[in-house]
């Protein structure tokens, strides 16, 4: 949890989407590791639960400042766009 905390902290600060991301990662792979230990354990799984949650708030504000950006200056940048907007469609669809 107090990573999470850390996470909405380092957004907020900087908004440094990788470093956010890591964190969410690192925390998810130590409720794995303690649900594969104790299944039944319940602080554990919802404790997944929100990092799950978070990283999908994550994504959303990662996209919203795409789309709120300027416009994309590189091929590169275009090319990251349009899979970001193919993602999203595709969740939104899954969502349904």
């Amino acid at each position: 949890m107090i990573c999470l905390l850390r996470v909405r902290r380092c957004h907020a600060a900087s908004q440094d989407w990788a470093l956010a991301d890591g964190l969410l990662q690192e925390s998810m792979r130590v409720f794995g590791y303690a649900l594969e230990r104790a299944p039944s354990d319940t602080r554990a799984l919802g404790n997944a639960g929100n990092v799950l949650l978070a990283q999908g708030e994550l994504k959303q504000l990662y996209l919203a400042s795409l789309q709120s950006g300027p416009p994309p200056a590189t091929e590169q940048e275009r090319t990251i766009q349009r899979c970001v907007c193919i993602v999203v469609s595709v969740v939104r669809a899954w969502q349904r």
